[in-house]
Parts: C-alpha cells; structure tokens; sequence
C-alpha cells in the first residue's frame, strides 16, 4: 500500500502560488524533500500561476492567502474548471 502512496505521489504536481519568495522556497523544498517527492510548479503572482495552471497539469494548487497583488479571490473562483473541477486548493497564511 505505500508503495502505491509513493508511485501516486510521484505523479503529482502541484502550483505553488505565492509573491513571498522565502515562503515559496520553503513550502516547495518542503514538498520536493517529502517521502513523496511532489513535482512542484511555483509562481510568484495570480496570474502568473493562471497561466501555469492553464499550460500545465496540476493535481492541486496551494494559495498564499496575503498575496498583496493577486486577487485572491479570483484565483478561487478560478482555479476549479471545466479542466479540472474536482482540483484540491490549499489556502496558506501566516
């Protein structure tokens, strides 16, 4: 059964999106160095992570909530589409 867990893992992408460059450093060393190796897509704004998330295949995003420039609230709406409607969104704050 772990083995799956791992071989799932391996699979997954996720779209970091936030504008503080040490948070994203951490959350994505944090997420490559995991027992699970997530393959890690980042941006440092809204809508460069729209355009990410629109040319990429992401299986979950995670959101800076105190991203100053973003319109965090789009980005929500957004993200969950036709694409991909079941997509997981984590929402990070300090």
């Amino acid at each position: 059964m772990v083995s799956d867990a791992h071989h799932l893992a391996r699979l997954t992408t996720v779209l970091l999106i936030d504008d503080d460059e040490g948070d994203r450093r951490y959350w994505s060393g944090a997420l490559r160095s995991s027992p699970f190796h997530y393959s890690v897509l980042e941006a440092d704004a809204g809508e460069a992570g729209l355009n990410v998330y629109r040319r990429q295949a992401v299986n979950s995003v995670i959101l800076d909530l105190d991203m100053a420039q973003s319109g965090f609230l789009s980005l929500v709406r957004l993200v969950p589409n036709r694409k991909s409607p079941q997509i997981p969104v984590v929402i990070l704050t300090r």
